[in-house]
């Protein structure tokens, strides 16, 4: 028996494609078979979308039926022609399909298990398209050009190559050249395409298959600022469905071998490249793509996961400029918003499907790993500033260390998967509520009984806790029980049973939160962040030496208890005074001023002392400032406080008593008896030297009954200037 395509002769293939090309002008010629994107037709003018009376516009057309009543309308005449068209083109094409590869018969089983075809056949094929793009290039020439060749001239060029082509090749050369003619003339209406694809899935054309798949999705996607996609009429909420049902077929209508290629992932990935190519338009959230999406999540998880990672490279390549003019001022910002939305419901049933123990096992990890690098790439790990929402974000950082904790326990190991994680995982800043989707499943388990739910989630919990921890992601594991406690302590949150003990996992969550903290910024846990309030009025036991927790009525709740102060005890030696003379001698930055001064250089004890010795008397001063010989033993090789430089505040006290040191006599009191000492009018400055007396110089004491503060009224105790006959010592 003769092998199929044998008797192909030059003369046999022209007398095939004469009556094609034929029936192909005359369906062009059709008015209302102009295009697939005609008002009257298919697409709607308005652009707000379908309307469920408008006509579908993917709707197949059904063959007149012999004898059947003639229609009333003129528009169903015009339809009914239009279908008649289109099916003898089919019926011609069927035609060339069975004389190629002799439909039917034997030889065609056994070339049908061949899956792929060969690189010689491939080349066939690209042969015979190339043939009806230069006959389509020479005829629309006119005469006047140089290059201007007539039918038969080109069909004379068209029998030259078919002759250099082997006898045994020419099959494909003839049904991929007859293909390329239909594509060429013919209007691409969905109901002839849909046609085609059925001849070709019968015989296992994968070439020819594919580019009708490719031809038909791109015609019921595209979309016009005035017109909606054909894909998104209401109508069409299961068009892919039944597509995809056409395209990989069944065993009985397909021929032996003929699935082999024509799988839910083949159909898939077509749809995908369509989708990228038609950028962010509303094909991506009509109801025929998420009713796919959503049958593919069911019965082949990898098929779900292209579409998450082609929705989130679209959104990553169309980011830049979406929002530019403003959100929903723009049809596109629409659009842009509705799939950046469906892209954030698709990340979370992942996150589902990555938690529930008995679909875990069943992903495709590599697919997943995939979907990951494609959100680190497009940058979808960080909020884009012009959302306010990060919810999308706060997902994928959740599915991500969801990915790295199973990555982590698999084995073997699959690194490339934790590699796609921790890249993620390592620019983000988490906040309380990223893991929010994580946490709900974890505290809305209803499979488990009420005594086993709290073992079950704080297992759950620290499970994931110890694995951002190993990966040093403090910050993750921080942001994890702060999740944790910020749902438990909201008023939407309802327990699965009402027995569930909520508030004993609300204190370990916040005491894990506290430890989670301390590890995060590199500090000792110094207290928890709340206590335990089982009695009223008792204290908590403490923690840390820095204080305690008390109970405080006023309140009503649980306080840190301060501190209790204790004043240094004054110690002053002689080397710290010969130290502060020596930093008052060489400050020379100070301005002579009757205002306040800059604190004092020096450490508070210091401080204390300066003050005290300034509101006593002379003979204590001197007392105070003369240490003993055993002071002095005991703070010899005692080391002196560094200085600080940060100026402190003075309080009323320390002012009033530098004013009355530093005051002028300009009147002497005569009722003073005695040598008065002689005072000179120095500079006011910060750090004024201590006087020292020789021991033959005669310290005045003042009476006890003329004290400073007692003799003085108060409303005159800042009058440093006051003449003598104003003086309060005077007027008796």
């Amino acid at each position: 028996m003769a092998s199929p395509g044998s008797n192909l002769t030059t003369t046999r293939i022209n007398r095939l494609l004469r009556p094609l090309r034929n029936k192909c002008n005359s369906l062009a010629e059709l008015p209302s078979s102009s295009a697939a994107g005609a008002p009257k037709a298919t697409y709607s003018s308005s652009a707000k979308g379908w309307s469920i009376n408008d006509r579908p516009p993917l709707a197949m057309l059904q063959p007149a039926r012999p004898g059947g009543l003639r229609p009333l309308t003129e528009d169903c005449m015009r339809t009914m022609e239009l279908a008649r068209r289109i099916f003898a083109v089919r019926d011609c094409f069927k035609n060339i399909i069975q004389v190629s590869f002799n439909a039917g018969g034997k030889s065609s089983i056994r070339r049908d298990r061949q899956s792929i075809p060969s690189l010689a056949e491939f080349c066939s094929m690209v042969i015979g398209s190339t043939i009806q793009d230069e006959f389509d290039t020479f005829s629309a020439k006119g005469r006047d050009d140089s290059d201007f060749m007539g039918e038969d001239e080109v069909l004379d060029i068209a029998n030259e190559i078919y002759e250099a082509v082997p006898t045994h090749y020419r099959r494909w050369t003839t049904v991929s050249h007859a293909l390329q003619m239909i594509l060429n003339i013919c209007p691409h209406h969905p109901t002839l395409l849909a046609l085609l694809i059925e001849a070709c899935c019968y015989v296992n054309l994968v070439r020819e298959s594919h580019t009708l798949l490719h031809t038909l999705l791109s015609m019921a996607i595209s979309s016009s600022p005035t017109s909606p996609s054909p894909l998104s009429h209401p109508a069409h909420s299961s068009y892919l469905i039944d597509l995809c049902a056409t395209w990989v077929g069944t065993s009985e209508a397909s021929a032996v071998g003929a699935r082999s290629f024509r799988t839910r992932l083949t159909f898939t990935s077509i749809l995908v490249d369509v989708l990228e190519n038609s950028g962010i338009s509303d094909a991506w959230t009509c109801r025929a793509v998420t009713t796919f999406a959503r049958a593919n999540r069911k019965t082949e998880y990898s098929s779900f996961l292209y579409i998450t990672t082609a929705l989130a490279r679209s959104i990553s390549q169309d980011g830049q400029t979406s929002l530019t003019h403003g959100e929903g001022k723009s049809g596109h910002n629409q659009h842009f918003i509705a799939a950046y939305r469906r892209l954030n419901k698709w990340v979370i049933q992942i996150i589902d499907d990555q938690w529930d123990q008995t679909k875990s096992a069943d992903l495709d990890t590599e697919a997943l790993t995939n979907l990951l690098a494609c959100a680190h790439q497009s940058n979808l790990h960080h909020a884009l500033p012009q959302l306010e929402d990060p919810e999308l974000s706060n997902n994928i950082i959740t599915l991500a260390s969801c990915c790295l904790a199973k990555a982590s326990s698999a084995q073997p190991r699959r690194d490339g998967e934790a590699l796609a994680c921790v890249s993620i995982l390592t620019e983000v800043t988490p906040i309380p509520s990223t893991f929010h989707v994580l946490i709900s499943l974890i505290l809305g388990d209803e499979a488990s009984s009420s005594n086993e739910w709290h073992n079950l989630v704080i297992t759950s919990l620290h499970d994931h806790a110890s694995v951002l921890r190993a990966h040093k992601f403090l910050k993750l594991e921080a942001s994890l029980w702060a999740c944790v406690v910020r749902m438990l302590e909201g008023d939407s949150y309802v327990p699965p049973s009402p027995h569930c003990d909520v508030e004993m996992l609300r204190e370990l969550a916040t005491e894990a939160v506290d430890e989670a903290e301390s590890r995060c910024f590199g500090t000792a846990r110094s207290l928890p962040a709340t206590p335990a309030a089982s009695h009223l009025g008792k204290k908590r036991p403490a923690k840390s030496p820095h204080g305690e927790w008390e109970w405080e009525d006023m309140v009503g709740s649980w306080i840190r208890r301060s501190p209790v102060v204790k004043r240094p005890k004054l110690q002053a030696s002689q080397s710290a005074v010969d130290t502060q003379r020596t930093l008052r001698s060489a400050n020379t930055t100070w301005k002579h001023a009757r205002h306040s001064f800059p604190a004092r250089k020096h450490p508070t004890s210091a401080s204390s002392i300066s003050s005290a010795s300034r509101t006593s008397t002379s003979s204590v001063s001197e007392a105070v400032t003369e240490p003993s010989v055993d002071e002095e033993k005991r703070t010899t090789g005692i080391k002196l406080p560094q200085i600080s430089k940060a100026p402190c505040i003075r309080n009323f006290a320390s002012i009033l008593a530098d004013a009355q040191t530093n005051v002028t006599v300009l009147h002497r009191r005569t009722s003073w008896s005695g040598p008065q000492p002689q005072k000179n009018i120095e500079p006011v400055t910060p750090y004024r030297p201590r006087r020292t007396h020789s021991p033959r110089e005669e310290v005045f004491i003042p009476p006890a009954h003329e004290d400073t503060f007692g003799s003085m009224p108060s409303d005159d105790s800042m009058d440093l200037f006051t003449c003598n006959q104003s003086s309060p010592l005077t007027c008796k």
